[in-house]
């Protein structure tokens, strides 16, 4: 019977991790595994997932079928860093938790000059004047996490993916 169900990648933080969206990943498998055969990328390849395999995220490309579906949760802190990764090379659904990313993209060592860039995407009017702080003393301020979300950056991934908001006040691009 196990056969005979679709594919289903989610790439995702699971628990032991703690954060809400790790939790969430795997009641969210509770509800998946009757309806997929479910593999999990997750950076701690050792963590359990209900019903599922749990892979290491480096090896995740290898593991979408023909027709097989691919599931990201993401959210804004540095355990989503694999996520961000992953968005780039494996399209498919994903679940914003954050409607802003800019911490996620500096706490994976994202370049300055990619912040910057991305900054000025996302607000030109308002990037010269509070990108200052960044561009001429390396500095971050609260009014950057509040203006810049830097979620664009995952809009322009090379591969179509969808967007589905984990709350209905989260904006998708």
């Amino acid at each position: 019977m196990d056969a005979l169900l679709p594919s289903l990648l989610l790439v995702s933080p699971l628990p032991p991790a703690r954060n809400g969206i790790a939790d969430y990943a795997a009641a969210l498998l509770d509800g998946l595994a009757p309806h997929y055969r479910c593999t999990v990328a997750c950076e701690d390849w050792l963590a359990a997932a209900p019903g599922a395999a749990v892979v290491d995220p480096a090896l995740a490309h290898r593991l979408p079928e023909a027709g097989g579906r691919v599931l990201h949760q993401i959210g804004n802190n540095p355990d989503h860093g694999f996520v961000l990764r992953a968005l780039r090379h494996l399209p498919g659904v994903t679940t914003l938790h954050d409607p802003g990313l800019l911490h996620l993209h500096e706490s994976t060592g994202e370049s300055r000059a990619t912040i910057l860039a991305g900054l000025r995407h996302a607000a030109p009017g308002m990037a010269a004047t509070f990108g200052a702080q960044l561009r001429d003393h390396g500095l971050s301020t609260r009014s950057n996490h509040l203006l810049f979300d830097l979620a664009g950056r995952c809009w322009r991934a090379p591969a179509p993916w969808w967007c589905i908001p984990a709350s209905p006040s989260a904006a998708c691009g």
